[in-house]
């Protein structure tokens, strides 16, 4: 058995008893880039400068992208999903990395034959194309299809046997435009045992810009997302989790179809909202002290321009904090820590530890307390990353950006944690998890 089917037995114990969930292996878009902090932990160091930049211009380009919702999809490419995963299409077996983002909503390739799809530029390589062609099981899906509904399907012509179209439009004028398919995906479940779905995608002829990754898996919660397919096909229940090693470790897993073990986990009420996974953010406490934060900071408020309120979202890298809260939190946080300020980097504070202490002894632990009373718990490393400042010189980054009227929980907050989406009941849970073993 490969290490992948041993670690998707270890998750069955961990997660929960059913061999029903499917289990997708993920990797982080970023970690493997010279300078990121998986590279430079060999050297005991913290990640560069550069590799702050990327993180850091992907964060205020995600928040911007969660915020602007007036099209299905919108922003650039950057501002997709953190982690991408191999998934297998068609028989025989075709494979594709795919950017998981749970900010989108549908799973498109790019397709044979396909205009510009292989770019120089693209941040995992090698690319793929999808040949639908050399598919025996694969189908060119009609406008009859029941999932042929919604912004993301278009029918030009008369009749229901004609092509279901799909056409998305981004904010950088780049564009994903084909037809939707059908055929086979190939994935393994719980138990380490392969199986197969018939899915509903998108298959990509004509793209401008420059894509990373053969293409995007959405993890929204419309029909039309490869999860609620499934679960439709197998009786199983609109609910996804996954457990984040964070950017230092590079990977994580994904399960969906099944409730994990929930044994520990709290509960908050998603909010009525399709769009992203909502929550209600009550209060900040930061050692045990409520922080004088009004609540109203928080609170949702959606038009057609943009979108204020808290979201859970993975494809973030840090977070982004209601402006006045996050002045609140970060002077507060400045007051109680032992470490010396140090400079501004990429537009965040920098702190030096004093010899001899650790990040853990230097900065105090901030609790987030939700809707329904639930709280999570947070230690320094959940707002610092971990900075080479100087010449083999650590210091660390406050990674909480402000952002109008909008928070994020991203990766920085969910990592090591087991996260639980049930779309199903409408809640979303967590508690904590070594993610990176």
């Amino acid at each position: 058995m490969n290490s992948f089917l041993n670690l998707c037995f270890l998750l069955a114990l961990l997660l929960g008893a059913g061999e029903g969930a499917g289990i997708l292996k993920l990797q982080h878009r970023y970690s493997g880039l010279e300078g990121s902090s998986k590279q430079n932990e060999k050297l005991g160091l913290g990640m560069s400068k550069h590799h702050l930049q990327h993180l850091v211009e992907h964060n205020d380009r995600r928040g911007r992208f969660l915020q602007g919702i007036s099209f299905p999809l919108k922003g650039n490419y950057s501002d997709l999903g953190l982690y991408y995963t191999e998934i297998g299409l068609g028989n025989p077996v075709q494979k594709l990395k795919v950017i998981v983002d749970t900010g989108s909503d549908i799973l498109w390739v790019k397709c044979s034959p396909c205009r510009s799809c292989l770019s120089k530029q693209d941040i995992i390589p090698p690319l793929s194309i999808y040949n639908l062609s050399a598919s025996s099981t694969s189908s060119v899906s009609s406008c009859s299809d029941p999932l042929c509904t919604g912004e993301q399907a278009v029918c030009s012509r008369s009749g229901s046997n004609s092509a279901c179209a799909y056409g998305i439009s981004y904010q950088d004028k780049s564009t994903s435009i084909g037809a939707y398919v059908k055929d086979d995906m190939h994935y393994v479940l719980q138990g380490g045992n392969a199986t197969t779905s018939h899915i509903f995608f998108g298959c990509a002829i004509n793209i401008t810009g420059s894509w990373p990754a053969d293409g995007i898996m959405g993890f929204g919660q419309i029909s039309k997302t490869v999860p609620n397919q499934i679960a439709t096909q197998r009786n199983m229940s609109r609910v996804f989790s996954h457990c984040l090693g964070g950017e230092k470790h590079g990977g994580g897993i994904l399960e969906f179809g099944e409730e994990p073990n929930t044994t520990e986990m709290v509960f908050t009420p998603l909010l009525n909202v399709t769009t992203h996974y909502n929550v209600d953010l009550l209060s900040i406490s930061v050692n045990s002290k409520v922080l004088p934060i009004d609540s109203k900071e928080f609170s949702y408020v959606s038009n057609s321009t943009n979108e204020t309120g808290v979201i859970i979202d993975s494809g973030t890298s840090f977070a982004l904090l209601a402006t006045k809260a996050n002045r609140i939190l970060f002077s507060e946080i400045k007051n109680l820590t032992t470490a010396k300020l140090g400079p501004k980097l990429e537009g965040l504070q920098c702190f030096y530890l004093k010899s001899g202490l650790t990040v853990e002894t230097s900065f105090p632990n901030v609790t987030l307390t939700f809707s329904g009373g639930s709280t999570m718990k947070l230690k320094p490393d959940n707002y610092l990353v971990m900075v080479e400042l100087k010449k083999k010189r650590n210091g660390y980054c406050y990674a909480w950006s402000s952002a109008d009227g909008l928070t994020i929980f991203g990766e920085i907050v969910l990592k090591d944690k087991l996260v639980f989406y049930d779309v199903e009941n409408r809640r979303i849970g967590w508690k904590g998890q070594n993610c990176s073993s």
